[in-house]
């Protein structure tokens, strides 16, 4: 008579002791390398900056095309700002408010994050006032990113 479900007691299931310690010896590696990584921000602000900034230049561009004004994006010191012109072919004299908080449009550049200050000038038609491309370079802690402002269209791209 054959008995169904029970399994013969010499085949026992489980781990041996050398494969658990080499486990844990490799667990071990991999949280010394990836706890410095959880531990702070730093090392991201770069890339996140560089993205937060591709988003406000693209704002500035539609703003420009939407309300037929000349927007100005400037970077001085440790923000970058935009502005509009109260009337088309004014000066950007107009703070431009922010489309998803309260207040003006202003970006706060982050600690360890470099950007050389600059104007950056959209026409009523979205494009760069002079109409030549022009490459934006944020360096962190991680490297530098590039952002290129074509002149003719005022397309925003890595």
């Amino acid at each position: 008579m054959v008995r169904y479900g029970r399994r013969p007691l010499s085949s026992s299931r489980g781990f041996t002791l050398p494969e658990l310690v080499v486990v844990m010896i490799v667990l071990g590696i991999l949280a010394a390398y990836a706890a410095p990584r959880f531990a702070g921000r730093h090392g991201f602000e770069g890339r996140g900056f560089s993205d937060q900034l591709q988003v406000l230049l693209q704002d500035a561009r539609r703003t420009a095309v939407a309300q037929r004004r000349q927007v100005c994006v400037v970077v001085a010191g440790a923000t970058v700002s935009v502005s509009k012109s109260a009337f088309s072919g004014d000066a950007c004299n107009t703070s431009l408010a922010h489309p998803n908080a309260s207040g003006d449009y202003i970006l706060a550049i982050p600690d360890g994050v470099a950007l050389a200050p600059m104007q950056l000038n959209f026409d009523p038609l979205g494009r760069l006032s002079p109409t030549t491309s022009v490459t934006v370079n944020v360096s962190g802690q991680e490297g530098g990113f590039t952002l290129t402002v074509e002149g003719e269209s005022g397309y925003v791209h890595r």
